[in-house]
């Protein structure tokens, strides 16, 4: 009986060593893992660059390209590059039909004769042949039936004193109602004539004028301009619809083709220069500016890094429910691989700082209006303030309030943010 007594009791002893030593075991490993994990919510204070850049995405585009534009009505006489072709500024590319020019150009100066001789003519109207002749008709007209009228005066007392007979004085009266008759069409004439040099035909003798003077100042510059040359150089794009052939290409860009104003067949563009156009909001535009650098990236084109600068930002906003302003990023490397129309990231360096002490953002905390960090070299998490620098969303400048070397919370614990002490 004893033995058994002494065997349970051995039993119940060992069981309860391997409960006091498992008991230690896992506080132990607790306390590693604490520790551990406190360990990551402590930063240290060191001093590292810091920089704020701005990350945008946008399309490859060439630098230099710019649209050949007809400024006439004519025809296409000697077409003297084709598609692909390189050309240099000054190069000629098309000649036109310079019988069209100088017939459009012989009917605008007719235009503009006509129309300068007519606004001259009325600005001197009361010495203008038509004036002078229609005035004139109007005094012969009155003095004829003033002298009309005084002669039936006369009959009609001859005719009460019996001298002439009745069908005299008929005669007489007919002579006079003809008489005034004339006077009151010219009279009419005259107004009509009158009305041709007034402040409504002198507005609309300007305006004649003025139109055709625009019109034949066009046809002297579209006769000048008879022989088209580039204006910068690059390399011909034939204008073309998406389902035309290359064969098509060339038919349409041919010899006595005809052509508008404001018709665009060909483009000149430098395909060594490119650039990454990008849209900048109306808060971010401000802190970019010419010459800027930044790194440009091609997706399509895995693991290449190309330097650039700002090469022109537009002063223009886009339409759209928010401002956006166009930024042109050139590429640095001459004839780089990149295509145009291929997407591709920039990121600008807009403010830098070397050896700065820095905190991450997370650790930053406000009391009141406050902003400070919480330091923990004293034991307990403590506030201090701050003055705070460039901040890049990830890493803050500290100016103020703490030095190298101290430790401080990396994250500020929800309890603390909702303290009202500076302490815990």
């Amino acid at each position: 009986m004893n033995k058994i007594f002494k065997f349970i009791l051995s039993l119940l002893i060992a069981g309860l060593f391997a409960g006091v030593g498992i008991f230690f075991m896992f506080n132990r490993g607790q306390s590693l893992n604490s520790n551990q994990e406190d360990y990551q919510k402590i930063y240290t204070v060191t001093a590292r660059n810091i920089s704020s850049n701005l990350q945008l995405s946008g399309k490859v585009n060439y630098l230099i390209s710019e649209d050949v534009v007809f400024t006439t009505n004519a025809r296409v006489k000697e077409k003297l590059v084709k598609d692909g072709d390189r050309v240099e500024k000054g190069q000629m590319l098309i000649r036109l039909n310079e019988e069209d020019l100088i017939y459009a150009l012989e009917n605008a100066r007719v235009k503009y004769i006509n129309a300068n001789n007519k606004l001259n003519e009325i600005k001197n109207w009361q010495g203008s042949s038509s004036y002078i002749s229609s005035k004139y008709q109007l005094a012969n007209a009155s003095a004829r039936c003033e002298d009309v009228e005084k002669k039936y005066k006369e009959n009609l007392d001859l005719y009460q004193a019996k001298a002439i007979s009745k069908q005299d004085l008929d005669s007489s009266e007919f002579e006079l109602k003809l008489a005034r008759s004339e006077l009151e069409i010219t009279k009419a004439q005259f107004t009509e004539t009158m009305a041709k040099g007034d402040k409504k035909a002198m507005e609309e003798a300007q305006s004649e004028f003025i139109m055709a003077d625009i019109d034949f100042r066009k046809a002297k510059e579209a006769m000048a301009h008879k022989e088209i040359f580039a204006t910068v150089s690059g390399v011909i794009t034939i204008k073309q619809n998406p389902s035309d052939s290359g064969s098509a290409i060339q038919k349409l860009f041919s010899e006595n083709m005809s052509v508008s104003p404001g018709d665009i067949f060909m483009t000149i563009s430098d395909k060594s220069i490119l650039t990454l156009d990008v849209q900048v909001d109306e808060f971010d535009v401000y802190r970019v500016k010419e010459n800027q650098p930044c790194k440009i990236s091609i997706p399509a084109l895995p693991g290449s890094e190309f330097s650039g600068h700002l090469v022109s930002i537009s002063s223009v906003a886009t339409e759209a429910s928010r401002a956006l302003y166009r930024v042109r990023c050139q590429i640095d490397q001459l004839n780089p691989t990149a295509r145009v129309g291929m997407s591709g990231d920039v990121e600008i360096l807009l403010e830098e700082k070397r050896d700065v002490l820095v905190a991450p953002t997370s650790a930053l905390a406000k009391k009141e209006t406050v902003t400070g960090v919480y330091s923990v070299e004293s034991g307990s998490p403590h506030f201090c303030p701050v003055k705070v620098g460039l901040n890049n969303g990830d890493l803050a400048e500290i100016l103020e309030g703490i030095s190298a070397g101290q430790k401080i919370l990396r994250i500020v614990p929800a309890n603390l943010l909702n303290s009202k002490s500076n302490g815990t």
